[in-house]
């Protein structure tokens, strides 16, 4: 599988975190979408199939660790790394 193939779900609620991680990878010919707080990436993760997701653990309100339990409870999203 070549890097083109690959799609990254970055959750992370502070823009230059974003910014950082959204360059590295596109550099690396990743497609990227950016979610800034898990409800956000709930919604991206539930209507999109992704590689791979980079999850802030401090994220304001519900944070990575909810949200990652979350991901682990539905069976559609359990392939996700």
């Amino acid at each position: 599988m070549n890097a083109k193939q690959f799609s990254i779900l970055v959750v992370e609620d502070e823009p230059d975190g974003q910014e950082l991680v959204s360059r590295m990878l596109a550099q690396s010919n990743v497609a990227v979408d950016v979610a800034g707080n898990a409800e956000e990436a709930w919604n991206f993760l539930k209507s999109n199939q992704y590689s791979a997701a980079i999850i802030d653990l401090a994220l304001p309100e519900r944070d990575g660790f909810e949200l990652v339990t979350a991901i682990r409870g539905e069976a559609e999203l359990l392939s996700l790394p």
